[in-house]
């Protein structure tokens, strides 16, 4: 699953997300130049699914992989990114993650 390319009419990490299997990658990356911000809060849904910025696990030329290129913006309203529920494994993968808010954790809760 490629966002953003595999889900045009919703462009967002979440809907790659939901859309994906379990055992599935997704992989994030977006249009013209980086850094690529989604402003959004995502949760794995119990998925045990791969989330991973592209520049990871394709070669882009003038990109080597860095969090730097793809930002998860939480946009101070909850947790960011939320892996929770999750049987066997997940992975979060090469992403720069600010502006959560939580009172348990505001960036990354497992």
């Amino acid at each position: 699953m490629k966002v953003p390319e595999d889900v045009p009419q919703n462009p967002t990490i979440q809907e790659g997300i939901r859309r994906a299997r379990p055992g599935d990658t997704v992989s994030v990356w977006g249009y013209d130049e980086p850094p690529f911000i989604y402003y959004e809060n995502d949760d794995y849904m119990g998925k045990p699914i791969y989330v991973v910025n592209r520049s990871y696990i394709e070669e882009i030329p003038g990109y080597p992989p860095s969090p730097e290129w793809v930002i998860i913006d939480g946009c101070n309203r909850a947790t960011t990114v939320t892996i929770q529920n999750v049987i066997g494994w997940a992975v979060l993968q090469g992403f720069t993650i600010r502006n959560g808010y939580d009172y348990y954790g505001g960036g990354v809760a497992l």
